[in-house]
């Protein structure tokens, strides 16, 4: 063979070569690409469910309030729904940077369409945060208050908080703490504004902050245990679309993290049951509810780094930690209606921690990867050398930190205003209290038999004023046991009648309603004092009960009648 042939058969070889390898790339980037639409699937459809979880949330806060508080609490859940969206949009997407499901760049009003996946994903878990709270205050807190927290919430502190925490360049994460899907980023951050809020939302009447606490029945357990399977459901996907690596290694990652998930959730709620069986003897269904909502908020944090005897740990460990603070806080006598800082705040923490204890350093590395973490960066338990529980306790004290501050300046803003200027800013007004919630702001009650009801007795009143339960035959014709509430015997207006302050028009407007509204309640909807025994508690009850709206119509009836 000639040298020229032979060249002639080099050249079709390397062109052979350049073609099979342009081929290869071609494979390679399809394969890229399709394995970016298959992420951005998997990515989309657990923002959905992730999403419906406001639905849970929404059922689950239903059936764990009063009847006449029902249409303002899934109010508070829907409009946290159209906060969270502008706020998230307009400024905390672009402020918590790639914290914000891997987000490129710090994208200003959402213009890059590259973005567009993951400012879905992370506004699903934005609306967990901002819900959290409106459990803390359901029945306290004023609209306005509630919804001007959101937005700062959403769109400034909370996405400080996944800058620091999730961000490759964030400050806590190069400290080295971890949280795989938000047991200190979203569950610690919910669960610390929901305690400064209630903490702040005193008795303003009796003057008696942090004595007395309202013990809460919900009107429909069968609507949150509803809500409880939806959560369920949408936590898998919380906290198994978590995973950032799109490898064939995370689909692994995501599989331990689902699995992770399911075991701690019902290991807790295992727990309780056995727990309340052997000290009570009976079977508490919200007790159930928050145990098993506990064991989840433990393992958001480490899902992705424990192996699943580690989250069933993790799961026991986070009922005890729910039961231990949710019972200090009763004793405490703090206002905590549906137990939110217990459930989402100490258990939160406690998520954390337990990534410093139970995290294998393989794990960790898989899923980040960062060479800066020494070797031994890894829990307790596998011969960590302390630097990673060390971290996690800094996120912690640094979100609480955050959290609390500016809850606290909001909210005492708000509470300045209205102790000058009056009015009703930060906590609603007591006859909206007694009242209900539903009737004074949003129209009546959800639920058309107790406006049917309403109606009823208030055309009863109107002929009958002072109704007499157990009625008797009058001995004396001549003497009317139903005197005009208006007028006393001389003819004369009750305002210049003797005996008693005069029966405002308020007074009796309120009555009419709490008259309706008391035919659904039932004993705990009073004002429970605990150690009622004590001199401090019995002047409390006594000071509370004779300045009530209801008490002071009876009152001012029985003496008119009298006159």
């Amino acid at each position: 063979m000639s040298s020229a042939d032979m060249q002639a058969a080099i050249d079709a070889l390397t062109a052979q070569t350049a073609a099979l390898e342009a081929q290869t790339a071609a494979l390679e980037d399809a394969l890229e690409d399709q394995n970016t639409a298959v992420w951005g699937i998997f990515l989309l459809l657990n923002a959905i469910n992730v999403c419906w979880m406001q639905a849970g949330f929404a059922l689950l806060e239903l059936g764990s309030v009063r009847e006449k508080h029902a249409k303002s609490i899934l109010f508070k859940n829907l409009a946290d729904m159209g906060i969270a969206t502008l706020s998230w949009y307009a400024i905390g997407f672009a402020s918590a940077g790639d914290g914000a499901s891997g987000a490129v760049g710090e994208d200003i009003l959402l213009r890059d369409p590259g973005n567009y996946l993951a400012w879905v994903h992370s506004f699903s878990f934005v609306t967990t945060t901002a819900t959290i709270v409106s459990g803390a205050v359901a029945e306290r807190m004023t609209l306005p208050a509630y919804l001007a927290n959101s937005v700062v919430l959403v769109g400034i502190t909370y996405a400080c908080i996944v800058k620091l925490c999730w961000s490759e360049d964030g400050w806590l994460a190069r400290q080295g703490m971890v949280d795989f899907a938000g047991s200190g980023v979203v569950h610690t951050t919910g669960g610390v504004a929901a305690f400064v809020a209630f903490a702040i939302l005193t008795d303003e009447e009796t003057g008696l902050p942090a004595t007395i606490v309202n013990e809460f029945k919900g009107h429909n357990a069968a609507m949150s245990n509803i809500g409880i399977w939806i959560l369920c459901c949408g936590w898998i996907s919380f906290n198994a679309s978590s995973v950032v690596d799109t490898s064939a290694s995370g689909i692994e990652v995501a599989g331990r993290a689902a699995v992770n998930t399911i075991l701690a959730g019902g290991s807790s709620m295992a727990t309780s049951l056995l727990h309340k069986g052997m000290t009570t003897g009976t079977c508490d269904l919200p007790a159930a509810h928050n145990a098993l909502l506990a064991g989840l908020v433990g393992v958001t944090g480490g899902c992705g780094y424990i192996e699943p005897y580690g989250a069933i740990v993790t799961g026991i460990s986070s009922y005890a930690v729910y039961y231990a603070v949710s019972n200090f806080i009763l004793a405490r006598r703090i206002d905590d209606p549906l137990d939110a800082f217990p459930v989402h705040g100490a258990t939160g923490v406690w998520g954390l921690i337990c990534v410093g204890l139970f995290a294998k350093g393989e794990l960790l590395e898989t899923h980040f990867g960062r060479p800066h973490h020494p070797s031994n960066h890894q829990g307790i338990f596998y011969g960590g050398s302390g630097s990673l529980l060390g971290a996690q306790l800094l996120g912690a004290v640094v979100i609480i930190g955050i959290v609390a501050a500016q809850v606290f300046v909001l909210l005492m803003t708000f509470k300045m205003i209205e102790t000058k200027k009056g009015g009703t800013w930060l906590r609603v007004d007591k006859d909206a209290e007694i009242l209900g919630l539903d009737f004074k702001y949003h129209e009546g009650s959800i639920y058309p038999k107790m406006d049917t009801q309403d109606i009823e007795l208030h055309n009863m009143h109107a002929v009958n004023p002072n109704p007499s339960p157990n009625p008797s035959p009058n001995p004396n014709p001549d003497h009317n046991p139903n005197p005009d509430p208006k007028a006393s015997e001389d003819g004369q207006p009750a305002e210049e009648a003797k005996g008693g302050d005069p029966i405002t028009e308020k007074e009796k407007r309120i009555f009419d309603s709490m008259t309706s509204a008391a035919s659904e309640m039932d004993e705990t909807d009073e004002v429970t004092f605990f150690n009622s025994s004590s001199p401090t508690s019995a002047e409390a009850r006594e000071k509370s009960v004779e300045h009530t709206e209801h008490e002071r119509y009876q009152d001012a009836s029985s003496e008119q009648g009298e006159a």
